[in-house]
């Protein structure tokens, strides 16, 4: 009877230790279906798991540290949690979710989307205009048309069609299409640069769901207007792109948001170009109008170099990199004037195999090379090393130094080198090779690392990674990225897992803060593992030459989507409901009610804003409703005046109360032109508004020229 006892209890203990090794989802799941596939994570050997995983027709995708990702029935995990050498295994239900779901989730946008109190009614960006500059838009996808098939798309430029009839003024390149030349199948663009770049950014922020309502975007309601940039054309592109916009949507007298997730990183990182200073008056301080833009990607490159030039020789490696076929390399040198005059500079070059130094171009000062180009052929014993040319520029109290080198091999050792006095900053503008053109200390070779004078050395960093131009700009929300979710179900019902840790800051995200000091990015927002919209070309393709591909959606219509590319839209989209709910606000009310009452976590910490996170984790709800607790001024207050019918067609009828009667009636468009005016000596003023254009007008009411009352309305 002991021995009976004995073997019982220890089949007891045997079964709870099999059971503990799963978590409560996955019991229930065996429970209720041991023969159907499960995507788990098991913490163990992950060579036995490897093992099992084969002999049991399984499917091992990945492993991080000791725990792997697989695929398995269920009486193969049951006879896997049985193997001593396995601690641990877990299934998530929740993993399934779709991940623009999670993002609305995370960036609290959903209560925006259901109206919750104190909001006076859900916002979806109806009658605000999200304006797209990036690779272009799959207007065939069905979460870019309305419930009667129709396109929302208002206009679309495609910058890289041939001039023609359709050719957009005064630009005079490309081709343009309205919403009802697309819907008659006249447009012949199509997105499929970066694999539907555009596509992808305009589903995170406008996708509606069509096709499938829990991939909804931030804003599913809102009109789209879009500008395919050529990548291939010198000139000021975006600039161009961003005006046609601004004047799309100034003719459709809708505010609108511009979101912009592309960018480089060579340049003075101020904001003090010609570009973005152009960029800035089309949308500072003019009611209706924000632009959102990506920080970048490059957190964990060290495309930055900066330090104080002193009376030693301080000099950086640099290297031209391995891959791409690239047969030269450069960087710019950005300072103010006083900070760089004493600077004397010079390029050299060491041999790869004897590591001797083979001269440089002679010291100079950034004085004597304004305004020119100068190439210098550096030769050691009669044979030729390579070229370097530099040129010299001046904007505002900022000089610019750009070095390009053009070697005659890729193995050599090029340095910048300093002395005098001063202070300066340099980038280069990464390839997406993984390969340094500063190089870190690590990435040095052991001959020339031991010599005396690396003592001198200074080696770049990636503290000021963030993208130069239009990102750099205190009128443009910038925006960070943080790890959205844990996995997404792929072509065939797979469940692919991504190992966290979620909810941290990416890596990769770029951080700032400007070369003039201002904190950038300024928010941090969902972007990591993004499910979005795809172009669907490219995705049948991808599913049909890659099956087993785990970055497609089992309808073939959605895919992975990452960066601080995928994080922007999640904040334009937000910024397009403060619209909806504020028409008149300007880009700083948008950026102050955004950045005022962010998100704070574990993650980002109480020591905010910082030049990683801006001030925080993007919180809509709170962005729509924080000047209910910060004090910021509400932009309508319409408690005066009884406004109907709105929409109005004929005419709208103004009835006041007795605090706003006797007063000035004046009606404004969204460019802040005054339409009509009035004064109302009784509470009941009827308003003809049969000549004015569809769209939102703004009315403000005063009495003895103080505001009492302002508001909107639409006329159709």
């Amino acid at each position: 009877m002991i021995r009976l006892l004995f073997f019982a209890l220890l089949i007891s203990v045997t079964c709870a230790a099999q059971q503990a090794q799963m978590n409560v989802e996955l019991i229930k799941a065996l429970h209720s279906n041991t023969s159907k596939s499960y995507p788990v994570l098991v913490r163990g050997n992950v060579a036995v798991v490897k093992e099992f995983t084969a002999t049991h027709k399984g499917f091992f995708k990945y492993n991080s540290g000791t725990i792997s990702s697989v695929i398995l029935s269920g009486q193969a995990i049951q006879q896997l949690a049985k193997t001593p050498q396995i601690k641990q295994i877990e299934y998530y239900v929740n993993h399934v979710r779709p991940l623009d779901d999670t993002a609305i989730v995370k960036n609290n946008v959903l209560k925006i989307h259901n109206g919750v109190s104190p909001l006076p009614q859900a916002y979806d960006g109806k009658g605000i205009i999200f304006g797209l500059i990036d690779t272009g838009i799959d207007f065939t996808h069905p979460d870019f048309k309305d419930s009667t098939g129709k396109s929302r798309i208002a206009w679309l430029w495609d910058q890289t069609k041939a001039t023609a009839g359709n050719t957009p003024q005064p630009y005079g390149y490309g081709q343009e299409w309205n919403n009802q030349e697309i819907d008659s199948g006249l447009c012949t663009h199509q997105d499929l640069f970066a694999f539907g770049h555009g596509t992808r950014v305009a589903g995170v922020a406008t996708g509606n769901g069509n096709k499938n309502s829990i991939y909804k975007g931030i804003a599913p309601k809102a009109e789209i207007m879009c500008v395919a940039i050529n990548f291939n054309s010198n000139g000021p592109t975006i600039l161009d792109a961003m005006h046609y916009l601004v004047n799309k949507a100034v003719a459709a007298n809708k505010p609108f948001v511009i979101n912009i997730s592309l960018g480089d990183y060579y340049g003075s990182h101020d904001g003090q170009d010609l570009q973005t200073l152009a960029m800035d008056s089309l949308i500072a301080n003019i009611p209706g109008r924000c632009l959102v833009a990506a920080a970048g990607n490059s957190g964990n490159i060290p495309i930055h170099l900066q330090y104080t030039v002193n009376a030693d020789t301080n000099f950086t490696f640099t290297r031209i990199p391995n891959t791409n076929n690239i047969t030269q390399f450069g960087y710019g040198i950005f300072a103010d004037t006083t900070n760089f005059k004493n600077v004397h500079y010079t390029i050299g070059v060491y041999d790869s195999t004897t590591y001797k130094y083979l001269g440089n171009i002679g010291f100079r000062t950034i004085t004597s090379a304004l305004n020119t180009v100068t190439n210098d052929t550096i030769k050691f014993n009669g044979a030729h090393i390579g070229i370097v040319q530099t040129a010299a520029g001046v904007n505002g109290k900022t000089y610019e130094l750009d070095v390009n080198i053009i070697p005659d091999s890729i193995g050599y050792f090029w340095t910048l080198e300093t002395t005098g006095s001063g202070f300066f900053d340099a980038w280069y503008d990464p390839d997406g090779s993984g390969d340094f053109e500063f190089l870190p200390k690590n990435q040095i070779p052991a001959p020339l690392a031991s010599m005396p004078k690396m003592s001198y050395y200074k080696a770049p960093d990636s503290l000021q990674t963030i993208c130069t131009s239009f990102q750099c700009s205190k009128e443009v929300i910038t925006v960070a990225n943080y790890n959205e979710r844990t996995g997404f179900t792929t072509l065939g019902g797979v469940f692919s897992t991504w190992p966290g840790p979620y909810d941290t800051l990416s890596p990769s995200s770029s951080s700032g803060p400007t070369r003039d000091g201002r904190l950038k990015p300024d928010i941090a927002a969902t972007g990591d593992n993004i499910v979005a919209p795809g172009t669907l070309s490219l995705c049948q393709w991808d599913a049909i030459n890659y099956p087993g591909n785990s970055n497609i959606s089992q309808d073939t219509m959605y895919m992975i989507f990452s960066g601080t590319s995928a994080a922007s839209p999640n904040v334009a989209g937000v910024a397009v409901l403060y619209l909806q709910a504020n028409p008149t606000a300007t880009n700083q009310d948008i950026k102050q009610a955004i950045t005022n009452c962010p998100k704070r976590d574990y993650f980002t910490g109480n020591n905010l804003p910082t030049n990683s996170w801006g001030y925080g984790k993007l919180d809509g709800f709170s962005a729509l409703t924080c000047n209910l607790t910060t004090g910021i001024k509400s932009t309508f207050k319409n408690e005066n005046v009884l406004v109907y019918p709105n929409p109005a067609h004929q005419q709208i009828q103004f009835i006041f109360n007795n605090d706003a009667a006797n007063a000035d009636l004046v009606v404004y468009s969204l460019l802040g032109e005054q339409v009509y005016s009035t004064h109302a000596y009784t509470n009941n003023v009827n308003v003809p508004v049969q000549q004015l254009a569809d769209g939102l007008y703004l009315y403000k009411i005063l009495k003895n020229n103080t505001l009492v009352s302002q508001g909107k309305f639409v006329k159709q």
